[in-house]
């Protein structure tokens, strides 16, 4: 008999260092942007302080209102390989890499974002996220999506450094580098350049 992998789940007690952690329950839920929270609170006891969603769209708030005007496609992947860096260097430890007012002041201010923007971090950290520490696997997004009114373009993370917006002609235009010299569009490669008419 095959049956479907559960909804939800939990191990305890957690085997961490060697050992049993009587002090720790993991929690799996098959639909991580909607945990069941009655599980989570009525059964295992836990408080949810916020799901993946919850955060990123907290700290998508807290980079609109601190960043502002620097807000660019440089600035915003850059941001995005930071958070990759602090996962990868912390992967080894027991509890998940948090993201901090301490630790996002240094990713902003290694992004390139002015003093001048990130002196309003801590007040706007506060009033939005509190003394909460985001994950850092909940903020990192895994390819670069480009979208305005008829189209959105997805750029995975190699290729965001090929992609830039300039203004061109009064114009503001996303331009992409084209180092390969095929083309595909619709899974058709394309054999020539559109031809603009004269």
């Amino acid at each position: 008999m095959v049956s479907d992998s559960p909804a939800d789940g939990f191990i305890y007690p957690v085997f961490s260092c060697g050992g049993a952690d009587v002090n720790r329950v993991m929690y799996y839920t098959k639909k991580p942007k909607t945990p069941n929270v009655s599980i989570i609170s009525d059964l295992l006891g836990c408080k949810l302080v916020a799901s993946p969603n919850e955060e990123k769209a907290v700290f998508q708030s807290i980079l609109s209102n601190v960043v502002a005007d620097e807000l660019d496609l440089q600035v915003i992947t850059s941001v995005n390989e930071k958070i990759a860096e602090v996962i990868a260097e912390n992967q080894d430890d027991t509890d998940p890499p948090v993201i901090d007012k301490t630790r996002l002041t240094r990713i902003l201010s290694e992004s390139g974002v002015s003093d001048d923007k990130l002196e309003t971090l801590d007040n706007v950290y506060d009033s939005v996220a509190g003394q909460t520490e985001m994950k850092a696997t909940n903020l990192l997004e895994n390819k670069t999506v480009v979208s305005v009114p008829d189209i959105t373009v997805n750029i995975r993370k190699k290729g965001a450094e090929k992609v830039r917006l300039q203004t061109i002609g009064g114009r503001r235009c996303l331009i992409i580098d084209l180092d390969d010299p095929e083309v595909s569009v619709n899974g058709l490669i394309c054999k020539s350049e559109t031809k603009t008419p004269v």
